[in-house]
């Protein structure tokens, strides 16, 4: 995550193997070593682990072998706020604005929190290119969080904010979408293999959504609009909305 147009310095990373198709790690890991800023630094050195094993416990998924540096074994743990930690990236540019970009996960409610404590100046929220969220709970906390702080919400022109950053651009006190901008819509998957919209109205999958929804757009448009997104696309689709659905549900208000 870069906030204020700074990245995080890092040691090195973890390359893990994952099947995004069944949602499961894979038995393969490199361990690569160095002062990274991102995945296209340069790296010291990278080291191949070999004779894995892999075991679930709990959360976790507990990978134990041995990488080629010094014959040392090692153990690493991943979970699934690794998998679906997300990019999002915030600039500052010294005005009263921060610039969101990337995919929401488990560390852009951490970059939220701190940019709000740390930058009381900055009211508005600028989203630029947010296809969604890999985690929807901890994202709604992430939407809390700009509700409680009060901030505007903007889409500009030659934006777009699709399914879960829609959660996001809907905390905002003051909503607006300029002209060309794009809000983006639609089923969430699954539970019990079934798609939100393959779901009874009240089944309790729902309720989540709907009590973060009726906190931010109101006990009458939140749930309408709830149910509205899930039927308005598939899970592997989505629907940009219109202007006149835009105003309907009360996404911008001025």
């Amino acid at each position: 995550n870069a906030v204020a147009g700074k990245s995080d310095e890092h040691d090195g990373y973890a390359i893990i193997g994952f099947n995004l198709a069944d949602f499961a790690p894979l038995n393969k890991l490199s361990l690569c070593f160095g002062k990274i800023k991102n995945l296209a630094s340069k790296v010291d050195a990278c080291y191949r682990a070999a004779v894995i094993k892999m075991e679930d416990i709990g959360v976790d998924t507990t990978y134990s072998g041995t990488v080629k540096k010094d014959g040392a074994d090692g153990v690493y743990n991943i979970n699934e706020s690794l998998i679906s930690h997300g990019n999002l990236n915030i600039v500052l540019d010294g005005t009263n604005k921060g610039y969101l970009s990337g995919e929401l996960g488990t560390g852009s409610y951490i970059a939220l929190k701190a940019m709000i404590e740390n930058n009381p100046e900055v009211d508005t929220l600028v989203l630029k290119n947010m296809p969604g969220s890999l985690n929807d709970a901890i994202n709604m906390h992430s939407g809390r969080l700009i509700r409680t702080a009060n901030l505007t919400t903007i889409i500009p022109a030659d934006g777009m904010a699709a399914s879960g950053a829609v959660d996001l651009f809907a905390a905002g006190v003051t909503r607006m979408v300029e002209k060309g901008g794009k809000v983006g819509g639609h089923s969430w998957c699954c539970e019990m293999g079934k798609s939100a919209d393959k779901l009874a109205k009240d089944d309790p999958a729902h309720e989540a959504q709907l009590t973060y929804f009726r906190e931010i757009l109101g006990a009458k448009i939140g749930p309408d609009f709830y149910f509205f997104t899930i039927n308005a696309a598939t899970f592997d689709d989505v629907h940009w909305m219109t202007a006149q659905e835009l105003e309907k549900y009360n996404l911008i208000t001025k």
